[in-house]
């Protein structure tokens, strides 16, 4: 990819002096054409997907769950990715983190409130400890080069 292209999407400036001379109600028709082509780009997407499950005679769950999953998960990882490449891995990190806790917590969450989910506990207590170990050694690292870097700039 070219790196001039990479830099002009995430030139900041640029987008602040494009989006200061709107008024506001053009920034919402704005946000709303957006949501309306979102909307629009992931019916195509679900159309497709049944009509690819259909042709290759796959279960919907499969294709579903690998093309469905790909195509929201792109979004965070080219977040991530820019955030990286501009120098800010705190954000790349957070972006990361963020999503999968975020993901995992609406989706069970929102299942377990609409029907009831059996679950093996052992597993989920095992998962969760995990869950938490990996934050908490996250955050650790995170505080530890703080402190690294205060001690440099002494």
């Amino acid at each position: 990819m070219d790196h001039n292209l990479l830099q002009w999407i995430g030139d900041e400036a640029l987008l602040q002096s494009f989006v200061a001379g709107l008024s506001t109600p053009v920034l919402l028709v704005i946000i709303v054409v957006c949501i309306v082509l979102l909307s629009k780009g992931a019916d195509w997407m679900i159309d497709g997907v049944v009509d690819l499950a259909r042709r290759t005679g796959l279960p919907k769950i499969v294709i579903g769950a690998t093309v469905v999953s790909l195509g929201t998960t792109l979004p965070e990882a080219f977040v991530s990715v820019m955030a990286a490449y501009m120098g800010n891995p705190g954000l790349a990190l957070g972006n990361g983190v963020g999503s999968i806790i975020a993901d995992t917590g609406l989706i069970f969450g929102l299942t377990c409130l609409l029907a009831a989910v059996p679950v093996n506990r052992y597993i989920l207590n095992r998962t969760g400890w995990v869950q938490v170990g990996a934050a908490t050694l996250l955050v650790a690292k995170k505080k530890k080069k703080k402190q690294r870097n205060k001690k440099r700039k002494k």
